[in-house]
């Protein structure tokens, strides 16, 4: 999803609880009610991803815990 700072952290505040790909792009469903749409979502968020594992995207490799 690309949108201004304000709105990221917005919406990173809501909590994404829903993802709904198609062959278009992906829906989000916040946890307020509101939805999202966008072309393309970049999930920064580790090897043990939940928006990874929501869309159903596999992982091939190991990963490791910090520290």
């Amino acid at each position: 999803m690309t949108r201004p700072q304000w709105r990221t952290e917005a919406v990173l505040r809501e909590r994404i609880a829903e993802l709904e790909p198609d062959e278009h792009g992906v829906t989000a469903g916040l946890g307020t009610g509101e939805t999202l749409r966008a072309r393309h979502l970049v999930a920064a968020d580790g090897g043990r991803s939940p928006v990874r594992k929501a869309l159903g995207i596999g992982f091939t490799g190991e990963t490791r815990d910090g520290g």
